[in-house]
């Protein structure tokens, strides 16, 4: 059975590139764009991978942590990926 990923960003460029990598590594990826679709799922399935954007909606909020404490509270062997192209 493939490993979980899910990778969260709201910029659907990244989704795609970022998906398409980690299939073609076999991983059985998932994707989410917003906080609350990032949410549900992590509320559903466990995973072994979260790459997930620091700021995933307009404004100055980083809700990247949010999902950082959402996983380590549910499964604290997740490993988690935060990334940022915010100044």
């Amino acid at each position: 059975m493939a490993s979980k990923i899910l990778i969260v960003d709201d910029e659907p460029n990244i989704l795609f590139a970022m998906s398409r990598y980690f299939r073609h590594l076999r991983y059985e990826v998932h994707c989410a764009q917003t906080l609350e679709e990032a949410r549900t799922k992590l509320q559903k399935l466990s995973y072994q991978l979260l790459v997930t954007d620091l700021r995933l909606e307009q404004g100055d909020r980083e809700q990247g942590f949010e999902l950082v404490r959402l996983v380590r509270k549910k499964s604290p062997s997740t490993r988690i990926m935060l990334l940022t192209a915010y100044g």
